[in-house]
C-alpha cells in the first residue's frame, strides 16, 4: 500500500550543513598541506644551517673576511630558521582551529542527520501501522461478509 511519501522539512538545512562540513574538511586539508610544506621549508633551512656549522672555517687558517662572511651567512640562516619556526607554529595553530571548526560543523550536521533518521523511522512505523490497520479492516470485512446470516 503506497502511503504518503516521507519529506523532511529541514532537508535544505541538512544539505547546507553537509556543504559546510565538506568545506571545513577541504579547508583543513589545505591547511594540513600548507603545514607540511612549512615543515619541509624548516627542515631545509635547518639542514643548510647544519652544513654551515660543519663547514665552519678553522680559527687561524682563514682571513677575517672569510670569518665575517661565514658569521653573516650563519646569522642569516639562524634568522631564517627562526622565521620558519614561527611560521610553522602559526600553521599548527591554524590547523588546530580548522580541526575545531570541522568538529563543530560535523556535530551540527550529525544532529540534523539524527533528527532526519528519527523522523524517517517514525514515518515508516506510522505507515506500517496504517497498512496493518487497513489490512486488518479488509480481513474483518471479508470475514463478516462470508459469515453474515442470510436475510430472508
Amino acid at each position: 500500500m503506497a502511503g504518503k511519501k516521507f519529506q523532511f522539512s529541514l532537508a535544505t538545512v541538512l544539505r547546507f550543513r553537509r556543504h559546510e562540513a565538506d568545506r571545513a574538511r577541504q579547508a583543513l586539508a589545505h591547511i594540513i598541506e600548507a603545514r607540511k610544506q612549512q615543515e619541509a621549508r624548516l627542515a631545509e633551512v635547518r639542514s643548510r644551517l647544519q652544513e654551515v656549522h660543519a663547514a665552519a672555517p678553522i680559527a687561524g687558517s682563514a682571513d677575517p673576511m672569510v670569518f665575517r662572511r661565514f658569521s653573516s651567512y650563519r646569522t642569516h640562516l639562524e634568522r631564517a630558521c627562526d622565521r620558519e619556526l614561527r611560521s610553522l607554529e602559526d600553521a599548527r595553530r591554524s590547523e588546530a582551529r580548522a580541526r575545531e571548526r570541522l568538529l563543530e560543523k560535523r556535530r551540527e550536521e550529525e544532529s540534523l542527520q539524527s533528527l532526519h533518521d528519527e523522523k524517517k523511522s517514525r514515518h515508516r512505523l506510522e505507515e506500517q501501522g496504517a497498512e496493518t490497520d487497513f489490512l486488518d479492516e479488509q480481513a474483518l470485512l471479508g470475514y463478516l461478509g462470508k459469515h453474515r446470516p442470510a436475510r430472508p
